[in-house]
Formats: C-alpha cells, structure tokens, sequence
C-alpha cells in the first residue's frame, strides 16, 4: 500500500471515529429529552400557531405518552384542522395508538372532504376502526362521496369492520337497517 493511501485510509477512520464520538455523545442527551416529555409538557405546545416540525415531533410522541385521555383527543381533534397537510397526517396516524377515538367522528368526518388524499385515506382508515355503529353510518353515508377516492376507501373500511362484501351502496343501506340494532353487541 503506498504511503497517500496509507494516509487517505487513516484519515477516514480518524474521521469515521470522531463522527461515532460526538454521535454516542448526542445519544444520552436525546434519550434524556425524549425521557422528560410528559403528557403535561407535551399538551401546552400542542398549539396550532406552533411551527409545524415542532409540531410533527410532539405529535410523535402522543400515543407513547397516553391512550386517549380527553386532553389528548381535546387536542387531536384541534390538530386535524391546522393548515399544514403533514401535521393533520401525522394526528391520523397517531389515532392509531389512541384506544377510542369514538368523540373525534364528526371531525374525522370533515376530513373525508380535506384537500390532501393522505388525510382523507387516513380519516376513512381511523373511522373504520371505530366500533361503533354511528362510524358504520358514517362509512356508508360516504359510498357517494362525491370526492373520488372516498367511496371506494369507505367500502373497504367497511368489509375491513364489519366483514360483509356488498356491491353499491344500496346494498349496504339495506344492510345497514337489518344490521343496525345488532352490530358491535358483546
């Protein structure tokens, strides 16, 4: 091996080391930070004139910090009309952690008409997962939405809740007032 290599490969080692130095450095301080979010330091910055990274970060951490306390869905619910497409995404995703998202329907709702597809394909995902008959309504109600991507995700969210294949929304209407009264009985 000559001598320039000899030097080039050291180098890179030395610099290879030095990044792994300051990267096991920076990792305790991350874990400390992560470590001292609490649900009650979490909430106040949850604001809708916060910036939306800042935002993306704390939303993260929701569905680690609590299951769905009416604080929590409080400010979901907030989040999912902030202007930023990716804040209202990343609050759909984090539902998902939430046991009962139940009080949010009629906001998730409204987002079946938002201007972005990943919200609305989001909003259908955590409507169907709801077991409660008046998210089954709302699914069926949206098999003639008239945004075009809706009806199609509403109808399988629908076979993904209630494990029935019904072709068009007249056949889940009349499925609907057979089945209304019994769904989701334990």
């Amino acid at each position: 091996m000559s001598t320039m290599r000899f030097l080039s490969v050291v180098a890179s080692v030395l610099v290879m080391m030095t990044a792994c130095s300051r990267e096991a450095e920076q990792a305790p301080a991350a874990a400390r930070d992560t470590a001292a979010l609490t649900l009650q330091t979490v909430l106040p910055q949850l604001q809708m004139d916060a910036d939306p990274e800042l935002l993306l970060g704390l939303i993260d951490q929701i569905g680690r910090l609590d299951d769905g306390s009416p604080a929590v869905l409080e400010a979901c619910g907030r989040l999912l009309s902030h202007t930023d497409a990716r804040v209202r995404e990343a609050v759909l995703e984090e539902l998902w952690f939430l046991d009962d998202i139940s009080s949010l329907l009629p906001v998730l709702t409204r987002c079946l008409y938002d201007a972005d597809p990943d919200v609305r394909a989001l909003a259908v995902e955590r409507i169907g997962e709801i077991e409660k008959p008046a998210a089954v309504e709302v699914l069926i109600q949206n098999l003639t939405n008239s945004v075009p991507d809706v009806p199609p995700a509403c109808e399988e969210a629908l076979l993904m809740a209630v494990s029935e294949r019904l072709n068009g929304p007249e056949e889940w209407y009349q499925w609907w007032e057979e089945n209304r009264e019994t769904l989701f009985e334990d």
